[in-house]
């Protein structure tokens, strides 16, 4: 019996999660859009509350905002004397953030929560990867619900944005190293 007359096994059939719906869409994407939407309302209730967010890193923001030399070096005052307790690239987007928006508390956040929000497909891709599909949509459950991810990613402390380059650096760790190393280069920096 030559290699070309062989029997070849079947294809495992997709999961029930895994198989698609109407339009072409999956269980799991639809329950990976309703989990997105429903972590989008939760960040955004009563944003209004938020006021400031981080006083200290709001005046930072500002600050950089000042001058190239500010913003380069993440002065946390407008004389450049003193630097922020943090590394820099998550200031650096909030700034960026704020410049467009206007410095208050709810541009300095969003970056925070944009990150919390898809930080859940992300997660849900690397448990998935290693677990399963069900094990994933339950890791992105609890991100999306958990009332203390929430209240951290209303605030501009840049844990949401951290937790995202955590993943994504985790994402591409078996890609060439190029890759890694591009990735790794955002996670030190912040």
């Amino acid at each position: 019996m030559n290699s070309s007359t062989a029997i070849q096994p079947l294809p495992e059939p997709a999961s029930w999660l895994e198989r698609p719906r109407q339009h072409g869409l999956t269980f799991n994407r639809a329950v990976l859009l309703a989990l997105m939407a429903l972590s989008a309302s939760l960040h955004f209730a009563n944003i209004q509350a938020i006021g400031d967010a981080n006083a200290y890193y709001t005046a930072a923001v500002k600050s950089m905002l000042q001058s190239w030399h500010n913003f380069f070096f993440v002065a946390a005052e407008p004389g450049s004397s003193v630097t922020v307790d943090k590394p820099p690239l998550g200031l650096w987007i909030e700034a960026t953030f704020a410049l467009a928006l206007g410095v208050n508390g709810f541009a300095v956040s969003l970056p925070n929560i944009l990150a919390g929000i898809f930080g859940i497909p992300l997660l849900y891709t690397l448990v998935k990867r290693h677990t399963g599909t069900l094990a994933g949509l339950v890791a992105a459950t609890v991100l999306a619900i958990t009332p203390v991810v929430i209240g951290t990613d209303r605030n501009n402390t840049m844990d949401g944005s951290w937790f995202l380059r955590c993943c994504w650096q985790r994402g591409h760790s078996s890609r060439p190293p190029r890759t890694v190393s591009c990735a790794g280069c955002c996670l030190a920096a912040g």
